[in-house]
């Protein structure tokens, strides 16, 4: 598709005219830390029978850079602050604005820092927390716990034997990870060597995890040098 937009150029510059965000998730942990979603609904009504999660579309501004107008959104629409967002341009579409102009509509997973939605209306709907266990964002996605309990799956078994691994991301999630993902070439894969963990905003957790990190990546790597916070969104850890 030809949108008239360079890539990367209007994903990190401001905006020369408008185009559309359609928000594919919004995650987060509330504050037992569950995994958890935002859901929108019909007003007086239940979550919606179809069990899917139901986000919203909003736009980037002209002068607005697209993390900008993430930013804009989640605190106008629900009072929420990011914590980190993904552009997906293999979730891309177009939308017709009021002037009747086709624009492009690009998918964001976002962050966020979870907050209590009491009575919060968004374009109509309610908006509520749903458990993300209970109602996956994305078909097929699954915890990296739940898939460490089939029998044949492994995950660094140079490194850790079952019990210890589940131990080890336990311990990530404690410690506040948002979420910690495989990075598996094929979905049906037995065996995983690496891991991406999210990272929270709070200080105190991402030090923490840091230090979780850097102790694993100098057991297995002893001459790497120590991985600094600079506000990066994740970290990725591996094993030979």
């Amino acid at each position: 598709m030809d949108f008239d937009y360079k890539y990367p150029e209007f994903l990190t510059e401001p905006a020369k005219k408008e185009y559309f965000t359609r928000f594919i998730s919004l995650k987060s942990r509330d504050r037992d830390g569950t995994a958890v979603c935002i859901n929108l609904h019909p007003k007086n009504s239940n979550i919606n029978s179809k069990e899917e999660v139901v986000l919203y579309c909003d736009k980037v501004k002209v002068d607005e850079t697209l993390k900008e107008a993430v930013n804009r959104c989640l605190w106008d629409d629900f009072g929420l602050k990011m914590i980190s967002y993904h552009h997906r341009l293999d979730v891309i579409d177009l939308a017709k604005n009021k002037f009747g102009e086709s624009l492009p509509r690009i998918g964001i997973n976002a962050y966020v820092e979870y907050s209590p939605l009491e009575n919060k209306e968004v374009v109509g709907c309610q908006a509520e927390w749903i458990s993300r266990k209970k109602y996956p964002l994305t078909k097929g996605e699954m915890d990296v716990l739940d898939w460490l309990e089939i029998d044949d799956h492994e995950l660094a078994s140079n490194r850790f034997t079952k019990e210890e691994v589940i131990t080890f991301v336990k311990n990530l999630y404690t410690q506040g990870a948002m979420d910690v993902f495989m990075d598996l070439l094929e979905p049906d894969e037995s065996y995983c060597d690496s891991l991406e963990i999210i990272l929270p905003a709070n200080p105190g957790q991402r030090q923490k995890l840091f230090t979780l990190y850097n102790e694993e990546l100098k057991h297995e790597f002893p001459e790497a040098k120590e991985e600094t916070d600079i506000m990066q969104d994740s970290l990725n850890l591996w094993w030979d």
